[in-house]
C-alpha cells in the first residue's frame, strides 16, 4: 500500500498522473474516499490485494478476511463451479481492515469452486473446496 503523494486534488476530485509516462486517472472525491481508507485514516493506493478463505474445507459458510490495510467500501463477488457456471454472485460491504465477511454456500454441492472478487480494476479469483 503506498500513500497517494502523486494524486492531485482538483476540486471535483483526485487525479493521478505522471509527466513521465503521460497518463492521468480521475476519480470523484466521494467514490475515492470511500473506497480506499488506511487504518489512519489516509488515502492509500495499492497494486495488489489480499485476502484469506477458511475454513478449509467449506462447510456452510466461506470466510473471507480483509488482509489488506484499507478499508473497502463494497466489493462485487460471484462463485463458479469447477465447470466455469456462475452459481451465486452478490456484494460485500463495509470490509474494514482485519475483518471477516462470510457467504452461505449451505446449499452447495460438494466440490471445487472459485470465488472471483471484483474491486475497482482489479479481479481475484480463489479456489475453495466445499465439502
Amino acid at each position: 500500500v503506498h500513500a497517494l503523494k502523486p494524486f492531485v486534488e482538483t476540486g471535483h476530485g483526485y487525479k493521478y498522473g505522471s509527466p513521465q509516462m503521460d497518463t492521468t486517472l480521475t476519480m470523484s472525491a466521494s467514490f475515492f474516499y470511500s473506497l480506499l481508507k488506511n487504518k489512519s485514516g489516509e488515502l492509500a493506493c495499492t497494486d495488489d490485494l489480499h485476502f484469506n478463505l477458511y475454513p478449509v474445507p467449506v462447510t456452510d459458510y466461506l470466510h473471507i478476511k480483509n488482509e489488506n490495510d484499507f478499508f473497502i467500501h463494497e466489493i462485487e463477488f460471484d462463485i463458479y463451479d469447477a465447470s466455469g457456471n456462475k452459481i451465486i454472485n452478490g456484494l460485500l460491504k463495509n470490509i474494514d481492515p482485519e475483518s471477516v465477511s462470510e457467504i452461505n454456500l449451505n446449499k452447495l454441492a460438494r466440490g471445487f469452486y472459485f470465488l472471483r472478487l471484483h474491486f475497482v480494476y482489479h479481479e481475484i479469483s480463489l479456489k475453495f473446496l466445499k465439502q
